[in-house]
């Protein structure tokens, strides 16, 4: 895709998002008086769609004193967790995540469906990265001795086809731009621990959210990701183009196990030019609130009545299941700015690239953690995520993020 085309699909990318914006803004939620109010049903706005809902008779109604003002509110209790505060929530009940081939981002990187507005940092070892450099089909007049002949003669590593260790720096922010949409920008810088590659920063992201459908213990959210890319240099793991994430992710939560939620969803991987890879990715998880402090779960969301609270409010185990499919072609020729090495002699030169890139066409990975939820609406992650197919992008991964909400 040329320069021109590039800039077109950029342009109808921004009034796309610019529509979803403007279409995404929604009233204050209307005000209800202690008078007006029944004692067991109560509508509420949830994401802009306006709800009937009844509280849930097994716990405590705790109401806030009417204030001696005119017009004052009610704080209305919502019957399951992780709708009551969807503040604090979007990040606890967040997924981990997991790594992926040339170090690119993706959907479902610390995201929930729930829009909010946070920042965050993370921090990910990856042990035995495969970089997916291979020898192709090669002349019979090439092997592995000429091979490191070349690249030796180039200043190349012998060891660029090898698994690498690898350290992933990200940095992410998250706004709310109106009650059911928010806008995330996301960086990342890549730390090799090898002489065969060098420290650089991959392709961000852009990613916007959408809420599309939602009902008390259930909320389904269409996300567009965008990530431009700016260039690199000799042998940086990362894709050469422009790309875009199109996906849905969904959150629901039943309301006889209310300490328990199920997560999950899929995207897909548009390439914008050619000589790429285009997947299919997809995400199920499973979480249960350990712990809770009692205090999350009243009206008073302050936390006034219940004292000082403690430094730890939450503890949430979960576990996630990832896959990813190639559709179409998986390989890419001249990858990572590879060209022809001389693979013959000095005095007879044979140009010829001993290189190309194949992604792995099918892969599974589960990731275990647990994250805790902190006081001043901050959560603190950490899990480790494992492949359990033969074709792993890296075995293992170590994960540590630290979220704070505004």
């Amino acid at each position: 895709m040329g320069k021109q085309e590039t800039r077109w699909t950029i342009a109808t990318l921004c009034l796309a998002l610019g529509w979803l914006v403007s279409a995404a803004e929604a009233d204050e939620p209307a005000s209800v008086s202690a008078t007006e109010a029944a004692p067991s049903s109560w509508t509420f706005k949830l994401f802009s769609l306006e709800i009937e809902a009844t509280v849930q008779s097994n716990r405590p109604s705790v109401s806030s004193e009417p204030s001696a003002e005119t017009g004052s509110e009610i704080a209305v209790e919502a019957p399951w967790y992780f709708l009551y505060d969807a503040r604090s929530d979007a990040s606890t009940l967040a997924l981990i995540g997991r790594a992926d081939q040339n170090n690119r981002l993706n959907i479902f990187d610390n995201q929930s469906p729930l829009p909010g507005n946070r920042v965050w940092f993370s921090v990910r070892r990856l042990e035995q990265y495969k970089t997916g450099l291979r020898p192709p089909p090669a002349p019979f007049f090439i092997d592995q001795t000429s091979i490191r002949d070349a690249l030796h003669r180039a200043g190349l590593s012998t060891g660029i086809i090898d698994r690498q260790q690898e350290t992933l720096l990200r940095v992410a922010g998250e706004v709310r731009l109106g009650a059911d949409t928010s806008l995330t920008v996301q960086g990342q810088y890549a730390l090799m621990d090898s002489e065969s590659g060098t420290d650089f920063f991959t392709n961000p992201q852009l990613l916007l959210k959408q809420v599309v459908f939602s009902k008390p213990g259930f909320v389904l959210s269409g996300l567009l990701g965008y990530q431009p890319y700016f260039g690199s240099s000799l042998l940086e793991y990362n894709d050469r183009c422009h790309s875009l994430t199109p996906g849905l992710l969904f959150l629901c939560q039943d309301e006889c196990h209310q300490h328990a939620f199920v997560q999950g969803g899929f995207q897909f991987r548009i390439p914008l030019e050619s000589n790429n890879v285009t997947t299919f990715d997809f995400v199920l998880s499973a979480g249960f609130w350990l712990w809770r402090h009692p205090s999350l779960d009243a009206v008073d969301t302050d936390g006034v009545g219940w004292g000082r609270r403690p430094w730890v409010l939450g503890l949430v185990p979960q576990v996630e299941v990832y896959g990813k499919h190639v559709v179409g072609d998986a390989t890419i020729t001249d990858p990572f700015g590879l060209g022809p090495l001389n693979v013959g002699s000095e005095t007879t030169p044979a140009p010829f690239n001993p290189f190309v890139y194949e992604e792995p066409r099918h892969v599974y990975d589960v990731t275990v953690g647990a994250k805790l939820l902190l006081g001043e609406a901050s959560v603190l992650a950490g899990g480790v995520s494992v492949p359990f197919t033969g074709s792993s992008v890296r075995n293992p991964e170590y994960v540590l993020t630290f979220s704070y909400n505004f």
